[in-house]
C-alpha cells in the first residue's frame, strides 16, 4: 500500500460524495469514481494479473484518485461549514506523511503506509527493494564509489545493463564497464540493486550476495535496496575462503543425464568436465545443471553450461555460487552425442 492514508480517507469521502451527488457537477466526480473502480476491478479479477510491480496500474489512477480526494475535501468543507477547520485538519493529517517522506529522501518512491506494516508486513519486501526503486537506488551506490574507491579502480554492474547507470555518473579516473573477475577476485567494485531472493537467479548476483561481504549497503525501513561489493580476497565471507577438491562417491550415466553423488553435503565452487570428443563437448555445453541435497528434489540452476562455463585446454569449468548439494546432475537438452561414461568430472567445494 503506497498511497498515503489521508489520501485514501479523502478519496473515500469523495467516493461517498460522488455517489450522493450523481448527476451534479456534470457527472465528473461520478466518472472519476467509476474510472478508479474499473481499474481496481480489472486487476483483481482472477483472469487478470499485475505486471511491472503494478506501476502501470498505479499510474492509471493517480489523476482520478487525486481529483476524487480533492472533491472529498471540498465536500467535507461544505458539510462542516468551516474552510479553516478543514484545511487545518488536512494539514495535520499529512504531517506524518511529510515527515516520513523527509526521512526516506531520496527514496520517496519506496514509501509504504501504515496498513502495510499492520497487515502485510511479510510482503513488504515486494514493495521495498532496489528493483522497485526503478533504478533510483543506483545513484546512492555510485555516490559511495565516487567517494571511497581508490584511483583507477574498476567498477561494474552485477546484472544490470550499462544504460541503467551512465558512465558520466562516475569519477573520470574510474574504469566503468563489463569487467568481471569472478573467483579470480581481482578487486573490482560491483554495484547492484537488491532483489527478492526468489528473483535473484543469475550467477553473478548470487556470487556477490553469497560469497562477498558488502562494503556499502543502503537500506529503507530495514530492507536493503542497493549494495556495493569489492571483489577481492579481503572481502570474502569466512565460510568461502578455503576450497578444495570434493570426492565423487559414485557417478551414474544414462542417455540424457549424468548424476554425480558426492561423499557429503558440500557448498559447491566449481564443476570441471573433460568430454571425450568435440561432439561430446557441444552436448555438454548445451546441458543444464541441477543440484540436490538428497538426490530426490533437484533445483535447476538458471544458466546453462554454455552461458556460464569457461573452456580451457578441453576442460569445461562451470562455476557455482556456494550452493549446498550432495548431488549434481547434468541434463543433456536436445541431441546428445556423448558417451557420458567416458567423461571425466571433478568438483571443487568450500571447506
Amino acid at each position: 500500500m503506497q498511497i498515503p492514508i489521508p489520501t485514501i480517507l479523502l478519496a473515500g469521502i469523495g467516493s461517498v460524495a460522488a455517489l450522493a451527488t450523481v448527476g451534479g457537477y456534470g457527472f465528473a466526480p461520478f466518472l472519476w469514481f467509476i474510472y478508479i473502480a474499473t481499474v481496481i476491478l480489472r486487476v483483481v479479477l482472477p483472469i487478470n494479473s499485475l505486471y511491472g510491480s503494478a506501476l502501470r496500474q498505479i499510474m492509471e489512477i493517480i489523476g482520478p484518485l487525486s481529483l476524487l480526494a480533492g472533491f472529498g475535501a471540498a465536500w467535507a468543507r461544505r458539510r462542516l461549514g468551516s474552510r479553516a477547520v478543514v484545511m487545518v485538519g488536512i494539514i495535520v493529517l499529512y504531517v506524518p506523511v511529510f515527515w516520513t517522506m523527509t526521512k526516506l529522501h531520496p527514496n520517496e518512491n519506496l514509501y509504504t503506509n501504515v496498513l502495510e506494516d499492520l497487515f502485510w508486513k511479510n510482503t513488504k519486501q515486494q514493495l521495498v527493494n532496489g528493483v522497485v526503486s526503478y533504478g533510483n537506488a543506483y545513484k546512492q551506490g555510485v555516490d559511495w564509489i565516487n567517494t571511497h574507491a581508490e584511483s583507477g579502480a574498476s567498477v561494474s554492474l552485477v546484472t544490470g545493463i550499462g544504460s541503467a547507470v551512465p558512465y558520466t555518473m562516475f569519477r573520470p579516473d574510474l574504469h566503468y564497464g563489463g569487467f568481471w573477475s569472478g573467483y579470480a577476485q581481482q578487486g573490482e567494485y560491483l554495484l547492484e540493486l537488491t532483489a527478492e531472493e526468489s528473483s535473484a537467479q543469475f550467477f553473478p548476483y548470487l556470487y556477490a550476495s553469497r560469497i562477498l561481504v558488502p562494503v556499502y549497503e543502503k537500506s529503507v525501513d530495514g530492507y536493503p535496496i542497493v549494495r556495493v561489493w569489492k571483489n577481492d580476497a579481503g572481502h570474502v565471507r569466512p565460510e568461502f575462503r578455503v576450497s578444495g577438491p570434493v570426492a565423487i562417491e559414485k557417478a551414474l550415466w544414462d542417455k540424457d543425464e549424468v548424476v554425480a553423488r558426492l561423499q557429503h553435503l558440500t557448498r559447491l565452487q566449481s564443476l570441471s568436465i573433460t568430454p571425450a570428443s568435440s561432439a561430446c563437448q557441444n552436448s555438454v555445453m548445451n546441458a543444464y545443471v541441477l543440484v540436490s541435497p538428497d538426490g530426490t528434489t533437484y533445483r535447476r540452476l538458471y544458466e546453462t553450461i554454455r552461458e556460464l562455463a569457461v573452456s580451457d585446454s578441453g576442460i569445461i569449468r562451470y562455476p557455482f555460487s556456494g550452493e549446498a548439494a550432495a548431488f549434481i546432475k547434468l541434463f543433456f537438452y536436445g541431441s546428445n552425442d556423448c558417451d557420458a561414461s567416458l567423461m571425466h568430472i571433478e568438483v571443487t567445494g568450500f571447506k
